[in-house]
């Protein structure tokens, strides 16, 4: 995810179950894409401040520089 802050990308790599917080990474309705690029078959799953998935990527996988980041608030691979 490209960080503004930061004026660069951001990379989260879970491995073996874990979950990766987005905490105060609201994208201010900008957007911003991803890359699943996990083993084939490996789903990644963006789940909201409930703990609800909000979408599944399933490797491999790339979402379009617009996709909306606000309601995401971990990443994880369980």
């Amino acid at each position: 995810m490209w960080d503004p802050a930061r004026g660069t990308y951001k990379v989260f790599d879970p491995y073996d179950c874990t979950t990766c917080s987005l905490s105060s990474w609201g994208d201010g309705g900008e957007g911003g894409g991803f890359r699943n690029h996990r083993t084939a078959g490996t789903v990644a799953r963006f789940s909201d401040s409930a703990g609800t998935v909000v979408h599944p990527s399933t490797a491999p996988d790339v979402a379009p520089s617009w996709w909306g980041w606000d309601p995401v608030w971990t990443i994880g691979n369980r």
